[in-house]
C-alpha cells in the first residue's frame, strides 16, 4: 500500500489550533493515522517520527494521546490550563525564534533524517510530557501519604519560556514546581531559587542541533 503524505499532512491538519477542530476530531485523526502506519508495516516508534514531520506547527499537544509520550492517563487540567494562560509557551512561538535556514538542518548520521524543526517538536512534546508525570506522580504521593487532605493538595505551577539567545545558543528554560513546598533560600549556580523544583531544564538549540539537559 503506497502512503498518501499529502493527504496525511492535510488530515492532521485539525491538530492545528486554528483548525476549527475540537480537541476529540483532532485526536481521532491522529489516531487514526498513526493506526494506518502501523496496518502497512510500521513500528509505532517509526509511525510516530513520520507524524512528527506531518504535525502542523501550530499543533494542540492537548489532541495527541498522552500514553504515546510514556505517561499514563488524559492530559491534567493544570497543564491544559498552563497551555491557555501562556505559562508554557506554544511550540510555534519557539519555532518563530530559530531562523528559517536552521529549521531545516538534518543532523549528519541520523537514520530518520529528521530536521531541526521536527527534532525540536519531538523534544518540547518530551517536555510537555515530564510536565504530566511529574504532575501525576506529586499527586500520586498525596493519595498516598496524606489520604487526599485537600489542606495538602499539590499546588503544581509550570514554567516554559521563550528563547533567548547567548552567542549561537537558543535557550528555552523550563520547570514544574510545587508551591506547597517550603519556600527556602536555595539558589543554584544561574541564580533561581530551586526550593519548589520538581524538575526543571532547558531546551537548546545551536547550529541546528537540538538537546535536552536537566
Amino acid at each position: 500500500m503506497e502512503i498518501n503524505w499529502t493527504r496525511i499532512k492535510d488530515s492532521l491538519h485539525n491538530m492545528a489550533e486554528n483548525s476549527g477542530a475540537s480537541i476529540d476530531y483532532a485526536r481521532g485523526n491522529v489516531i487514526g493515522v498513526v493506526s494506518t502506519l502501523m496496518a502497512v508495516g510500521y513500528e509505532f516508534k517509526d509511525a510516530w517520527r513520520e507524524v512528527i514531520r506531518c504535525l502542523p506547527d501550530k499543533v494542540r499537544v492537548e489532541a495527541i494521546p498522552a500514553v504515546w509520550l510514556n505517561v499514563e492517563g488524559e492530559w491534567s487540567p493544570q497543564f491544559i490550563k498552563a497551555l491557555v494562560d501562556g505559562h508554557i509557551v506554544r511550540f510555534q512561538d519557539l519555532l518563530k525564534e530559530i531562523p528559517e535556514d536552521m529549521r531545516k538542518v538534518t543532523r549528519e548520521g541520523d537514520i530518520y533524517d529528521l530536521t531541526c524543526r521536527d527534532e525540536m517538536l519531538d523534544r518540547y512534546l518530551h517536555i510537555c510530557s515530564i510536565f504530566q508525570r511529574e504532575t501525576e506522580r506529586e499527586y500520586a504521593l498525596w493519595r498516598e501519604q496524606s489520604n487526599s487532605n485537600p489542606e495538602l493538595e499539590p499546588q503544581i505551577r509550570y514554567s516554559f519560556a521563550p528563547f533567548r539567545k547567548s552567542g549561537s545558543q537558543y535557550i528555552a528554560e523550563w520547570a514544574v514546581n510545587d508551591y506547597r513546598k517550603e519556600y527556602k533560600n536555595v539558589v543554584n549556580w544561574h541564580g533561581q531559587n530551586t526550593s519548589r523544583w520538581l524538575y526543571a531544564g532547558c531546551l537548546l538549540v545551536q547550529d541546528g542541533r537540538v538537546s535536552i539537559h536537566t
